[in-house]
Formats: C-alpha cells, sequence, structure tokens
C-alpha cells in the first residue's frame, strides 16, 4: 500500500469517527477508483464504504459495497465474506449470516486461531442476541478492529463490559477483543489480563476462553503454559468429539513448536 493510499484509509476513518459521513465517503470512494491501488485494498474501502451506508440505515446500499468487496478480494476474500456474515447478523439476517460462517469453517487451511473466531461467531450467529444494543457494539468493535482503530474498537468493547445488562458470557467475549487490542499494540502483559477477566466473567463459554487464552500464549511461544491449559481442557469428561479433535489438534502444534 502506497502513502498516498494509507493516508486516504486514515482520512476516511478519521472522518468516519468525527461524524462526516460525506468526507469518510469521498476519501473511500478516491481508493476504489484509483487505478494504482491494489484489489485487496480497494476490497477493504468497499467494506468501509458498507459501514459508512449501514450508520444511515441504508442496509440495501451497503450490502452492495460488501459484493463489490468480494468482487475485489483476492487473498483478504475471507475476511471480506466474514465481515458480511456479521453486517447480515447485526441485520437480523441470522440464516445468510450462519450459511456464509458455516462455509469458511469448511476451509481446510484455517489456523487455530481463525477457526476459533469463526466458531464464535457462527455461535453468536446462531442465537437471536437477548440484547440488540450489545450485538450492535460488538459490530462496531468489530469493524474499527478490522479498520486498525484501536481507540473506537476499545471504546465499543469497553461499553459492552461496562454495561449492566450485558450477560456475563458476552463481558468475556467483549474481553476477548480487548486483550485483541492489546496485542495489536504489543501490550502483551494487559491482553492477558483481558483474558483474566474473560475467565473472570465467563460462564457456559469458559472452555473457549480458556481455548483462546491458550492459543494466544502459543503465540507468543509461552508454550508450556500453553500446553498446560490445553491439557486440563482435554481432561474433561464433557468434550464433544469434535471439540476433542480440535484440542488434541492444537495440543500437538503447540507441542511441536516447544520442541523446535
Amino acid at each position: 500500500m502506497n502513502d498516498d493510499v494509507r493516508e486516504l484509509f486514515l482520512r476516511g476513518a478519521a472522518e468516519f469517527e468525527a461524524g462526516h459521513d460525506r468526507a469518510a465517503r469521498a476519501a473511500f470512494q478516491q481508493i476504489v477508483d484509483r487505478a494504482d491501488v491494489a484489489d485487496d485494498d480497494k476490497a477493504m474501502a468497499c467494506t468501509n464504504l458498507a459501514t459508512v451506508c449501514d450508520r444511515s440505515d441504508h442496509v440495501d446500499q451497503a450490502l452492495i459495497w460488501y459484493d463489490r468487496a468480494l468482487a475485489f478480494a483476492v487473498e483478504r476474500r475471507p475476511l471480506v465474506e466474514e465481515r458480511r456474515a456479521m453486517y447480515l447478523a447485526s441485520r437480523a439476517r441470522y440464516t445468510e449470516a450462519v450459511d456464509i460462517l458455516t462455509r469458511l469453517l469448511q476451509a481446510t487451511d484455517l489456523e487455530p486461531a481463525d477457526r476459533l473466531r469463526l466458531e464464535r461467531n457462527l455461535a453468536e450467529a446462531q442465537r437471536a442476541p437477548a440484547n440488540n444494543a450489545v450485538h450492535k457494539l460488538f459490530v462496531r468493535g468489530a469493524a474499527a478492529l478490522d479498520g486498525r482503530d484501536a481507540a473506537a474498537a476499545t471504546a465499543a468493547f469497553q461499553q459492552i463490559v461496562d454495561r449492566a445488562d450485558a450477560a456475563d458470557d458476552d463481558k468475556a467475549m467483549a474481553c476477548i477483543n480487548l486483550a485483541t487490542v492489546c496485542d495489536c499494540m504489543d501490550d502483551v502483559g494487559q491482553a492477558l489480563i483481558w483474558y483474566n477477566q474473560a475467565l473472570a466473567f465467563a460462564v457456559e463459554r469458559r472452555q473457549f476462553v480458556e481455548e483462546s487464552r491458550a492459543i494466544y500464549l502459543a503465540s507468543k511461544a509461552r508454550y508450556v503454559e500453553a500446553i498446560d491449559i490445553q491439557t486440563r481442557l482435554l481432561e474433561a469428561t464433557d468434550v464433544t468429539p469434535a471439540d476433542r479433535l480440535r484440542l488434541e489438534h492444537n495440543l500437538a502444534e503447540f507441542q511441536h513448536r516447544l520442541r523446535k
């Protein structure tokens, strides 16, 4: 990405956060129209244009931009499809969202962290949210995180943690997302604090949170801690066959990396 295009992305994001939708639209549209821009960058600009349209409740136009993003996307096609699925879920179009996420999970080359995130998003899409306001905050935070706007992502996910009407498991998921924001800023210590906070909130999703924490520790070469968590999770007597297979795969991967 050249400096001019990067500047247009930053300008568009700043204008959007300031509530200047017309200026944001103009910046992202310039990226789409430029001949010297990579197709994947045009795809990201299209998803940002979809977000601008959504704020004005122009759902049909937002979906047109997601379709254009898919037409451009090459390496980032799975990301675009996932974002489109989460947008559909935010508009209560759960069946379409579930279909997309299920198809993405059928890929054989998924990284453990990607598979875990897709499974989490699929679980979210499969159940109508008890609190639509919380769900919208999740979508807003995810969009900001994809756009590398750490401040906006933090604000959205923090609101979920602070809301009295948010379920504890939803607060746990927000904490995991806050850990991801911290990791993007190379603040590993704070990321692990958020994982611990997620564990404090988690009820039905405790296993998911622990598995997420293990994968994060492994990504930081803290394999012994990751192996301990995976081993303990595998000792549970109620692990489903699919979960056991995934846990065993991840455990073997962590052990392999430790031996290197």
